[in-house]
């Protein structure tokens, strides 16, 4: 058998060239999937203290006036939830009341008069007190 010895480091250095490419275009999308990610609070009924959670796509606060009840959180940024990256990425603090459609499908109902609203800054999930909320019209502070 042959074997041209002189082609070997050629092929060699096409092989990782192609792989160090390969690491280099996986290292961006990570780093661009990290950055485009961000940190909101959480905090739900019976937590006296909102924590940090990290590698959200969008945070929400929801409210529930009748019952004087509030909940924060965030919407994780993994494949699971990547089909509404674009959707909320526009989030801008405005809050929806939120609605039920009766099973005749007549009317919408209100479900338990209860709010929702997502916002796409850094942090701007800030717990914020059913009265706070109802004060500032039903929606959340400007992010600006």
């Amino acid at each position: 058998m042959h074997f041209p010895l002189k082609s070997a480091p050629r092929q060699l250095q096409k092989m990782l060239s192609s792989k160090s490419a390969l690491f280099v275009i996986l290292a961006t999308c990570s780093i661009v999937a990290i950055s485009e990610a961000i940190n909101c609070y959480q905090q739900n009924v019976g937590i006296p203290k909102a924590k940090v959670i990290r590698n959200q796509l969008s945070c929400f606060a929801m409210f529930y006036p009748s019952e004087q009840i509030s909940s924060f959180g965030g919407i994780a940024n993994i494949p699971q939830n990547q089909h509404r990256k674009q959707e909320l990425a526009k989030a801008d603090g405005t809050c929806q009341r939120m609605e039920k459609t009766l099973l005749d499908k007549t009317r919408p109902a209100t479900f338990a008069d209860t709010y929702i609203c997502h916002c796409s800054q850094p942090l701007c999930n800030y717990p914020r007190s059913i009265e706070d909320f109802e004060n500032a019209g039903y929606k959340l502070p400007d992010q600006d």
